[in-house]
């Protein structure tokens, strides 16, 4: 698999400065280490615009560039920070469906995009976007397990993939299994430390 293009990610900062090229690492809700890098861009939000800035201050809304494997619930810190901030726990998906090549006889009629990979890629990118859709590989390589929660934001992915002109097989919907609890990002921290800067990511843009 190749590897991921580094994302925009959307936070408020809870705590102490954050500033471009700062080092800093992110760790999941039970405080293990996620990521370690480097906020290679800060921006800040000025009206509507996303403008570059060198540094933003505790209370301020930020987007940063630089992690890779971060994402939603996830608290982004100095490197001597040790304990993430609480996260509010997010339903889980309920539902799941398989999306695999369209292999019946009329395959490459209404789309050009029908390759395994080309369709992997695209459920990843929407996966990295929509914390409720979670998207795994089948155990034969074939197919992609996709869950989300409830039949209609499964169809409207469906419908949205058939806009764009990608064409796939899919197989009735079930029980999600084993689902796992993501974690929105709006608490705050009771006890900030003045001197480490720690905030929460609120989605990847």
């Amino acid at each position: 698999m190749s590897r991921r293009p580094a994302c925009i990610l959307t936070g408020r900062i809870e705590s102490g400065r954050l500033t471009t090229n700062m080092p800093i690492k992110a760790l999941d809700v039970n405080g293990n280490l996620v990521e370690e890098g480097r906020a290679t861009k800060v921006f800040a939000f000025r009206g509507l615009e996303r403008v570059a800035v060198d540094s933003a201050e505790a209370g301020e809304i930020v987007a940063i560039a630089g992690l890779i494997k971060a994402t939603v619930s996830n608290t982004f810190a100095d490197p001597s920070v040790a304990a993430p901030l609480h996260a509010r726990p997010i339903d889980p998906p309920t539902l799941a469906m398989s999306f695999s090549v369209n292999d019946s006889p009329f395959a490459g009629r209404d789309g050009d995009k029908v390759q395994s990979r080309v369709i992997r890629e695209r459920l990843e990118r929407e996966a990295e976007g929509n914390v409720a859709i979670r998207v795994t590989m089948s155990a034969d390589n074939d197919s992609f397990e996709v869950a989300g929660r409830g039949e209609l934001q499964l169809g409207v992915l469906i419908e949205t993939l058939r806009r764009e002109g990608f064409e796939l097989g899919t197989t009735a919907r079930r029980a999600a299994r084993s689902p796992t609890r993501l974690s929105w990002s709006t608490s705050t921290t009771n006890s900030p430390a003045p001197s480490s800067t720690r905030w929460r990511c609120a989605r990847p843009r």
